[in-house]
């Protein structure tokens, strides 16, 4: 196949209650197919070129966008009043997506924390209208937290997420924890665009996300690909696994990755995940062999 060279495009688009939100694409000359990028936290959507550059010969299309409080978007580092003014932004991306990118195909790849916050999104979809994408890709999903956070830090932010809901707590995830690849984990450690900042509000709310993602499971009704590292050190494998186990629909996918640590595709061996990916998005018929 000959090689289709990316369009690089930076972009705003308006989220909810009119924020406005920078995102990016990189399009193929001759696009076939749509992965957008719902990436985790104290991160943001440029830190997934080697997974774009593994497809960068399949007339694959990707956008991502950064989360309010979030790389190259206003507002105070790791802060949003809820989740469900994040779960609206993805929503209006979406929407943006569909049009400039028409009748194809558009699958969610969600990381982490964006992984919590695509689900939510796909079961928020069976009670309002909105872009249903023909599938998901979620990789380490925040369904459970492996990361002891200390007891005084949840008391506080519960405490706080009330009266004080921009109270801002640091936290001590590294490069080390992320990835077997020093390089990777260096360039994670320097990125000016990371911060571990997270808001007594946004915590809470990610806490509360996360059960009710567990409770309405059983609306989710597009096919799902699960990737999780058995040895991550920043979210549970097991919860993803639960998760995965009580998918009420028939088309998911498994798979579990034997020592790696959650940034699936920074690690070493990080070409396993791609063709993982490769074959759940090309070609449904090969979906039962993951």
């Amino acid at each position: 196949m000959s090689e289709h060279p990316y369009q690089y495009f930076e972009g705003l688009f308006e989220g909810f209650q009119n924020e406005i939100l920078p995102y990016q694409s990189w399009r193929p000359t001759f696009c076939e197919q749509v992965i957008v990028i719902v990436h985790g936290m104290g991160e943001h959507s440029g830190r997934y070129m080697n997974l774009i550059n593994y497809f960068k010969n399949q007339g694959i299309a990707f956008y991502g966008y950064d989360h309010r409080g979030h790389g190259k978007s206003p507002g105070k580092r790791g802060h949003a009043p809820s989740c469900l003014h994040l779960v609206e932004d993805l929503a209006r991306f979406l929407k943006l997506v569909s049009i400039h990118e028409e009748e194809k195909p558009i699958t969610l790849f969600g990381h982490s924390f964006g992984g919590l916050i695509a689900l939510k999104y796909l079961i928020n979809l069976h009670r309002k209208a909105g872009f249903k994408p023909d599938g998901a890709v979620l990789s380490n999903p925040l369904i459970e937290l492996a990361l002891e956070v200390p007891a005084w830090k949840v008391k506080l932010a519960k405490l706080m997420a009330g009266i004080f809901p921009k109270l801002s707590f640091t936290g001590t995830i590294t490069g080390e924890k992320l990835t077997h690849d020093p390089l990777a984990a260096k360039a994670y450690d320097t990125d000016p665009l990371v911060h571990q900042k997270v808001t007594a509000r946004l915590y809470v709310e990610m806490i509360k996300t996360m059960q009710k993602v567990k409770d309405n499971v059983e609306f989710i009704d597009v096919p799902i690909l699960m990737l999780l590292g058995s040895s991550d050190p920043v979210v549970s494998p097991k919860g993803g696994e639960n998760l995965f186990s009580n998918l009420k629909i028939s088309d998911k996918g498994l798979k579990i990755y034997e020592g790696y640590y959650h940034e699936l595709i920074n690690e070493i061996n990080r070409d396993r995940v791609f063709q993982d990916i490769e074959r759940w998005v090309q070609s449904p018929k090969k979906r039962a062999a993951l």
